[in-house]
């Protein structure tokens, strides 16, 4: 008949409490079992070696002649095979009880079972028993406790991230950004982790085996195998890149075509941020090439084109001085870690000669450190009256060329 959740639960747990039972006798009658066979084999050795014992005394019987000789043998041969006959009655006697302890561990074993198939439709009854409601709320609940994990996690993943966040350039720092990205990987991980065992656990609540379910996902997942290769490929390239660190979150890349500050790393993908403010998502299996513009050290590379007529040794030596002054100003003081490289008339061209020269930076640095270079060497060629290359109408010789 129908039976209550109170009632199947306590017949679960006496059908349990039978099964540990059940399985203690088993273990003994093995042990019991065992220990017959063990007497049984070495009453058949013994026999064996009696009935030796008793052919070569038959073999000297016939040997012998009339006499006392023949007489002792004989009686030593009625002996041997009352001893023989006995053991051969024991031998049985312990081959029987062998059979029988075989049996009754068979039976034993078959009780077991019959008891695991009744626990089993017991709890199958348990588990059709939640009603509806029931049923709802546990699931609200798994999934504001997996929520809530969710966003324990991702409170002290932020935590963590601003304790590593370094507030100036150092290897110590370079390492906390690797760190970072580790962390933001691991945070990833974690948080599939939490949706598969709050998925699997609702699934048992429904009766549904997740093992049965894990080995379908497994043939299902051959048969789509060639379709997520993509997906292999994006996680297999996401590992070595966090291995081999090619980039870490913060430093300004061109990955994909693309260039911006890394935001986020993962398995998946790398998410980036322009210059326009514009998110771009990279699959990393897209990452074949990286340039990295924040890796160990940067250089502010600075290109203009002088007119042909102004003297290159005395814009060399602005540039100088140019270098001397941006390293002691207060702002770009810590950013500079090298001084001025003039690399000097690289390209004569129609827009005037090409001059370059560049400065060693912290990683990142170098475009604002450009930036101020270029402003103040205006400001210093202004002040001494050099100009920049420029067409007018008194040159037509250039201006054709």
């Amino acid at each position: 008949g129908k039976l209550d959740e109170k009632t199947i639960q306590d017949l679960s747990k006496n059908v349990e409490k039978e099964i540990e039972k059940k399985e203690l006798e088993l273990g003994k009658a093995n042990k019991q079992r065992e220990q017959v066979l063990i007497e049984a084999e070495k009453i058949k050795k013994q026999t064996e070696l009696k009935k030796k014992e008793l052919e070569n005394k038959a073999r000297e019987l016939a040997e012998a002649k009339a006499g006392d000789r023949a007489r002792a043998l004989e009686a030593e041969m009625k002996r041997l095979k009352a001893e023989y006959t006995k053991m051969q009655k024991a031998l049985e006697t312990k081959q029987r009880e062998t059979l029988l302890a075989l049996e009754q561990a068979t039976a034993q074993s078959e009780e077991i079972e019959a008891l695991r198939s009744q626990l089993k439709r017991l709890d199958a009854e348990q588990v059709r028993l939640i009603t509806r409601e029931r049923r709802i709320l546990f699931i609200i609940l798994i999934v504001v406790l997996t929520i809530g994990l969710i966003l324990l996690k991702n409170f002290a993943v932020n935590r963590l991230d601003i304790f590593l966040t370094p507030t100036g350039y150092s290897a110590r720092g370079v390492r906390n950004l690797r760190l970072r990205t580790l962390v933001r990987i691991g945070s990833w991980l974690i948080t599939l982790l939490l949706i598969a065992i709050a998925g699997f656990v609702i699934l048992e609540m429904f009766g549904i085996d997740s093992t049965t379910l894990l080995a379908g996902a497994g043939i299902l997942g051959i048969a789509v195998g060639f379709g997520a290769q993509y997906f292999i490929r994006d996680v297999i390239s996401g590992l070595f890149i966090v291995i081999e660190g090619q980039y870490s979150v913060n430093d300004f890349v061109q990955i994909a075509g693309h260039k911006g500050t890394v935001e986020d790393v993962n398995l998946r993908f790398t998410k980036l941020r322009d210059l326009e403010g514009s998110v771009v998502f990279v699959p990393n299996g897209e990452v074949t090439t990286v340039i990295n513009f924040a890796k160990d050290f940067a250089q502010a590379l600075v290109v203009f084109y002088l007119d042909y007529e102004e003297e290159v040794e005395r814009v060399m030596e602005l540039i100088r001085e140019v270098g001397a002054e941006i390293r002691k100003a207060p702002r770009f003081s810590g950013l500079i870690i090298g001084d001025v490289d003039i690399l000097g008339i690289s390209a004569f061209t129609p827009t005037g000669m090409e001059i370059k020269f560049r400065i060693k930076t912290i990683p990142n640095s170098q475009w604002p450190v450009a930036r101020e270079m270029r402003r103040l060497l205006h400001a210093r060629m202004r002040a001494a009256g050099i100009r920049f290359f420029q067409f007018d109408s008194h040159r037509p010789g250039l201006l054709q060329q």
